[in-house]
């Protein structure tokens, strides 16, 4: 095989579905990596303050509630890629997740949409 050939099929690969990073702990989606724990501690967050009271520029305020999932409402709240804590502006990413956490989805919101589901922490 000839180099041009494989680096085609690398250049190829890179465009599928969302993978979660083997053993480091981060899970990409969209455009970038972001931590579980980080992921973790927006879905525990967004359950100890009022619905609706962070506000955002152009997108309302939040958390919102998000689908029922097995009997249990969702709340959505944005996460920054870079672990920082969001508290306005604009954003890509959000997590949704059940008050227990049993539940817990990371969405990107740029180029295209694309979710991702992640396991519950231990």
């Amino acid at each position: 095989m000839k180099t041009f050939q494989f680096a085609s099929i690398v250049a190829g690969l890179s465009f599928l579905k969302t993978t979660i990073a083997a053993g480091d702990g981060y899970i990409t989606l969209g455009m970038g990596s972001i931590h579980k724990n980080d992921i973790y501690r927006v879905a525990e967050y967004m359950w100890t303050i009022d619905a609706y009271s962070v506000p955002s520029n152009n997108y309302g305020s939040y958390p919102i509630f998000g689908e029922e999932i097995n009997g249990s409402v969702t709340r959505i709240f944005p996460i920054v890629y870079n672990g920082d804590d969001w508290r306005s502006g604009d954003f890509y990413y959000s997590v949704e997740s059940t008050e227990d956490l049993s539940y817990i989805k990371l969405r990107y919101n740029g180029a295209k949409y694309e979710t991702c589901m992640v396991s519950s922490p231990e």
